[in-house]
């Protein structure tokens, strides 16, 4: 089962999708096979760990690069050509243990770089180097990353296992707002509307919370979006329903994709039912604003209104 997914439009090739669970592979999803291949990441051990999370990162002239966070192991970044370019475990630890849950790409003086948090620390990777340009220690564990504004300022918004946090995005100084969460945190979508900042969490005890980090309050929540024992919400994410307008969709292992007004937690469409989701990401396929699902090793494409 594919445990991470990114998407991103190359201006040659259209759309691509990167899967990730024990390999990463990139498809195109407008001309369908294999876009690139990766150059193989080689760890010490030879064990095989899971991708936890992707990110693409938009080059300064054209390609782009993917990152990859191996939660049980480090970091790996290819170019676009499938070259590996960066493979880091956790310079704190000593050792693989732990390695980076979550990735984020983000612009260091005017260049493409990607945040990778981690334990006890965020990592700024500079690009095209893949050399370290900046280590931010801190307490605990970043699990979740997303980017939004707050007081007319880009921030960085993480999320660990007791709380949530902000850093400026420009200079990853962290701010002094922190949110503590009752439960885990285990997905994490930013997004602004109507002039707000939006920050939606999905939490291991089954309930989506929207969070407002101008006000350091919750503007919803924690309202269970999913049911049944021992379930939790594997992922928020914020799309574009037919009017532009953002929805959040929430996947939950009760196997159900539901999608709801992020304003109001209002349910906007039927509950679409899934079967083993590892993600959801929106795209744009042939001109088309959909979202983008896996199911087990298959990739599925959905309207927001689907019955």
């Amino acid at each position: 089962m594919s445990t991470a997914i990114a998407i991103f439009h190359d201006p040659v090739r259209g759309s691509i999708i990167a899967l990730g669970s024990r390999n990463v592979a990139i498809f195109g999803l407008e001309i369908g096979p294999t876009v690139v291949e990766l150059e193989k990441v080689c760890w010490e051990t030879g064990d095989a760990y899971s991708v936890d999370d992707l990110c693409f990162i938009e080059g300064v002239e054209g390609g782009w690069f993917l990152a990859a966070a191996y939660r049980g192991r480090g970091l790996a970044i290819w170019r676009s050509d499938g070259v590996l370019i960066s493979q880091i475990e956790n310079p704190l630890l000593g050792s693989a243990l732990g390695g980076f849950g979550c990735v984020l790409p983000i612009s260091l003086v005017g260049r493409p770089a990607v945040l990778a948090g981690g334990e006890d620390l965020l990592l700024a990777v500079e690009l095209p180097s893949g050399r370290i340009a900046r280590i931010v220690q801190q307490a605990g564990s970043v699990d979740r990353l997303a980017r939004t504004w707050s007081h007319g300022r880009s921030v960085i918004v993480g999320a660990g296992r007791h709380e949530v946090r902000l850093w400026d995005a420009v200079s990853l100084e962290p701010q002094d707002v922190a949110w503590p969460v009752p439960d885990p945190v285990v997905s994490l979508s930013a997004t602004q509307m109507n002039g707000k900042a939006l920050v939606a969490l999905g939490c291991g005890d089954t309930t989506v919370t929207m969070w407002n980090p101008e006000v350091g309050a919750a503007l919803w929540g924690p309202l269970p979006m999913h049911v049944g024992e021992s379930q939790q919400v594997e992922l928020t994410e914020f799309a574009s329903a037919p009017d532009g307008t953002p929805v959040l969709v929430t996947a939950g292992s009760d196997n159900y994709l539901r999608t709801v007004d992020p304003m109001t937690a209002q349910e906007i469409a039927p509950p679409i039912s899934v079967s083993d989701v590892g993600a959801v990401r929106e795209c744009v396929v042939n001109g088309r604003a959909i979202f983008v699902h896996t199911e087990y090793d298959q990739v599925v494409f959905r309207e927001l209104c689907e019955d």
